[in-house]
């Protein structure tokens, strides 16, 4: 009994095993087949053509892929067209503005006190509001006004500008800065010193009426820009004489070297400059004032003047935080009875970001722009009262600047110097603090002597 019953057990399980692998290969047969559809793709010879048709497939499958996304964004295109021809049919308007607040001591020899007698005090240097913004997809505009001044307040930009033109690239028309001066050009947000150089304050063209074209190659090494403004103006306002006069101004600038890769973290810039000045009423006044505008202005007239030929050289050179720059400024000054006579200029410096930041330069324009820190100033406090500190942007400065005026032989003073030292104190790219000390000397004709000038002074700015 016991042997029929375990030769049963043998059997049934020698067949369920048999039924197991049957099973198992008619699964494997049909998953072969699902993957191959026909029998042949099953040798190997054939394997290479099944996935070819396949890969053909999928290629396929991507190009309709990648027509459905060039579609998407030339959708994406059509709308950002449409959407600035719409915004292009009307005006925009952004505000602007800066205040700029200055402070100063002095110290001064017998021979300074004697001409100048400079007083300690503070002033609102600059205190500016204004609009910016473009038109119709046709032009753009800047109205700009100063409400610092004494006596009145000033017009300073007021221009509106057309882009994008044949051969000219911008015309701008109105009140605004001569292409003329790097020092002069940049602005006063954006220089290295509170103010600029002794030889270009006292030489360079500032703000005038006129109408200048200007523009950059397409690769933007060189700039270049020419106008001509009258010689004289009131802040913008109306000039009425016979002898108005008028000036023909022009400046070019070329980039031997620009890092592309650190967007301008190294640079070598290289400028010149010239203008030919009709003499307004027949005169020209030199004016001078230690690099501090709470010190007195000197003002040396000249008479008997016909025109004026203004030349100047520029070179400027970024390495990283090391900043270098100079230049040198001739005015050649001819009269109509008196002997004809020059002035000229010079100023260098060098700037050094302990931070590690660099100064920027605007290729369009050919001038330097706004620094901004790796990280602003700010001190954050967490849950367990450890203090966070960003320390913003820190810059050491010197400059030397001269001023000779001995060939015009006025009664006054014929050679001025200047040292500054400074640091420069960024808590964001819009807020500043500045520190500086100057030693003014003015040596002095008709044997008056040498006058020794001290200057501590301190600003602190900020824009928008």
């Amino acid at each position: 009994m016991h042997g029929r019953m375990y030769k049963l057990s043998v059997w049934m399980l020698t067949f369920a095993a048999a039924w197991s692998l049957g099973a198992a290969a008619q699964a494997g047969e049909a998953a072969r087949t699902a993957t191959y559809p026909y029998s042949e793709y099953s040798t190997p010879e054939n394997t290479h053509r099944f996935v070819s048709e396949n890969a053909a497939e999928g290629e396929g499958d991507l190009n309709a892929r990648l027509s459905d996304v060039e579609k998407a964004l030339k959708k994406i295109d059509d709308k950002a067209k449409a959407d600035k021809k719409k915004a292009a049919e009307k005006m925009s308007a952004s505000p602007m503005g800066r205040i700029h607040l200055d402070a100063a001591a002095f110290d001064q020899d017998a021979v300074d006190k004697n001409r100048f007698d400079e007083q300690n005090g503070v002033e609102l240097r600059r205190a500016r509001l204004g609009l910016k913004g473009e038109g119709f997809n046709v032009f753009k505009y800047k109205i700009e006004w100063d409400f610092a001044g004494k006596d009145k307040s000033r017009a300073k930009d007021i221009y509106f500008e057309i882009s994008d033109l044949p051969f000219l690239q911008n015309v701008q028309v109105g009140h605004f800065k001569e292409p003329f001066s790097l020092d002069e050009l940049t602005s006063s947000n954006y220089m290295t010193f509170m103010e600029r150089n002794t030889a270009s304050e006292a030489m360079a063209p500032k703000r005038r009426i006129g109408v200048m074209a200007y523009g950059t190659t397409p690769l933007k090494y060189a700039t270049y820009a020419i106008g001509y403004f009258a010689e004289h103006d009131n802040d913008g306002g109306p000039v009425q004489n016979d002898n108005m006069g008028g000036a023909a101004t022009m400046r070019g600038t070329f980039l031997p070297w620009y890092d592309e890769a650190t967007e301008g973290r190294g640079l070598l810039h290289l400028g010149a400059a010239y203008s030919y000045r009709d003499a307004f009423n027949d005169e020209f006044a030199i004016k001078y004032r230690p690099e501090c505008h709470l010190a007195r202005e000197n003002s040396l007239l000249l008479t008997d003047v016909t025109d004026r030929n203004l030349l100047g050289a520029e070179l400027a050179f970024v390495y990283g935080p090391l900043s270098f720059q100079a230049e040198y400024y001739v005015n050649y000054i001819n009269r109509y009875a008196n002997p004809d006579c020059k002035t000229q200029g010079a100023y260098s410096y060098v700037s050094y970001f302990l931070t590690g930041e660099h100064r920027r330069y605007d290729r369009e324009r050919g001038i330097f722009s706004r620094v901004k820190p790796h990280e602003n100033f700010f001190r954050v406090r967490d849950e367990n009262c450890t203090v966070y500190t960003g320390r913003g942007a820190w810059e050491l400065k010197y400059r030397y600047s001269w001023l000779d005026a001995y060939d015009a032989g006025l009664l006054g003073f014929d050679y001025v110097g200047d040292h500054t030292f400074g640091v420069n104190w960024y808590l964001t790219p819009y807020t500043r603090l500045m520190l500086e000390y100057i030693h003014s000397g003015i040596n002095q004709n008709q044997g008056a002597g040498v006058g020794d000038l001290n200057i501590v002074q301190m600003r602190a700015q900020i824009d928008f």
